[in-house]
């Protein structure tokens, strides 16, 4: 553009402005597309928000539960839990019989073996190993303050 100027060629400079024109005429039709969409995301969500204000706040449609089983904060359930197998067996052994007895169990004819304490490895209990062949890697600097 600046040399079309400087030669002072006009035709140069009406084609290079209406390129110029195009491209700022395209920048704002997709600003436009861009901002028309964020606005309708904008506006749903404004309806939406206003929408649960009222429906929380309404006093008509504010319900009180206060005989509630389960406890909200810890979400168990109070109820009685069903066991599954419970109606296959008959009620004659579902009941337990009073007049039997469990017979006592017979005594062991082997005595048990004995077993010594094992042995736990405890670190402190361990003999020092000999580092003094390190030593020679090691440089100590001690500060005392006098």
């Amino acid at each position: 553009m600046g040399d079309a100027e400087a030669v002072n060629d006009v035709q140069k400079l009406r084609e290079i402005q209406d390129e110029i024109d195009a491209l700022d005429q395209k920048a704002n039709d997709r600003e436009r597309n861009r901002q028309g969409k964020l606005a309708a995301v904008t506006l749903i969500n404004h309806k939406r928000r206003e929408e649960m204000r009222r429906n929380f706040l309404d006093p008509s449609k504010i319900q009180f539960d206060t005989n509630r089983e389960d406890d909200p904060f810890t979400r168990k359930s109070n109820k009685a839990k069903v066991v599954a197998g419970g109606s296959k067996k008959p009620k004659e052994e579902a009941a337990p019989k009073e007049a039997e007895a469990p017979a006592p169990a017979p005594a062991p004819l082997v005595k048990p073996i004995e077993r010594k304490p094992e042995f736990k490895f405890n670190p402190l209990l361990m003999k020092p190993q000999r580092t003094s062949h390190l030593a020679k890697h090691l440089d100590v600097e001690i500060d005392i303050d006098i």
